[in-house]
């Protein structure tokens, strides 16, 4: 069943990647663990306004990003510290991660008092950030806060490159110090968001479905259940009705995964 469901939706799945792909909207992108038989591979996931993509990566490296999104790597992307979205030269990176890596710095003692400093600056952003969304707050007096909490937040991260504190939050702190300016890519574009929790929810369900199932057997079968996946989590972002999507595609009725230009 799931062969068939894969075969008869793939050139609709196939359309909707192309477009994707094409797409210049910010991209969340994140993963998460899978297994491949007896291997350790990763699902990436990546989602803008109106589609989410799956994609199983045996590697974790920077080409299996480019399959699911694309080549362009001046695209904007929202993701976390990981090694592989570092080729990408607009990454914004994920302040949810940052502040629980600020809280992790304050479990030391040696450096508690600025890593508690991070702390309440980063919750001040996102303080910022909720203001801004909700029309509170203009672009200008967003930015001019934000601006403002970047000189604090650098000038605490290059304090605490002078500490010996531990191997894991040592390189914590060189790669935060390393990439500080994608800390601040939104000071280019204010519309884009600070956080990945949206592609962190969109992972949810693969989670589940890890822990009940314990993966794939064959590379083919963790394709076909990206596709289906990818397929069912895009119609639910496009308020549409999966069951009657799926329904209509097995009696050769398909109907476009690609956003009418009404939706966009």
């Amino acid at each position: 069943m799931i062969r068939r469901s894969a075969a008869l939706t793939k050139t609709a799945f196939e359309d909707l990647k192309r477009w994707f792909q094409e797409d210049m909207s910010p991209k969340h992108v994140d993963e998460t663990s899978w297994r491949l038989r007896y291997l350790k591979t990763q699902f990436i996931g990546a989602l803008n306004a109106h589609a989410v993509l799956f994609q199983c990566s045996l590697r974790r490296k920077a080409e299996d990003v480019i399959k699911l999104i694309g080549s362009d790597l001046s695209r904007w992307i929202i993701c976390d510290r990981a090694p592989v979205y570092q080729a990408w030269l607009n990454r914004q990176l994920c302040w949810a991660h940052v502040l629980r890596d600020f809280h992790f710095l304050a479990t030391y003692s040696v450096c508690q008092a600025q890593a508690e400093q991070l702390v309440k600056h980063a919750q001040s952003l996102f303080k910022a950030y909720d203001a801004y969304q909700s029309g509170e707050l203009s672009d200008q007096q967003y930015l001019k806060i934000a601006k403002d909490l970047r000189g604090e937040v650098s000038s605490l991260l290059q304090a605490l490159g002078f500490f010996k504190i531990s191997k894991k939050a040592d390189g914590m702190i060189r790669n935060l110090v390393k990439f500080e300016a994608q800390l601040w890519t939104f000071l280019q574009n204010p519309s884009l968001p600070i956080h990945n929790n949206q592609q962190e929810s969109a992972l949810r369900t693969l989670v589940l479905k890890r822990l009940i199932s314990f993966g794939n057997d064959t590379a083919a079968g963790a394709d076909r259940l990206a596709q289906l996946m990818s397929i069912i989590e895009t119609l639910k972002r496009q308020g549409r009705d999966v069951c009657s999507w799926f329904i209509s595609s097995f009696i050769g009725e398909t109907s476009s995964l690609i956003p009418s230009a009404n939706t966009l």
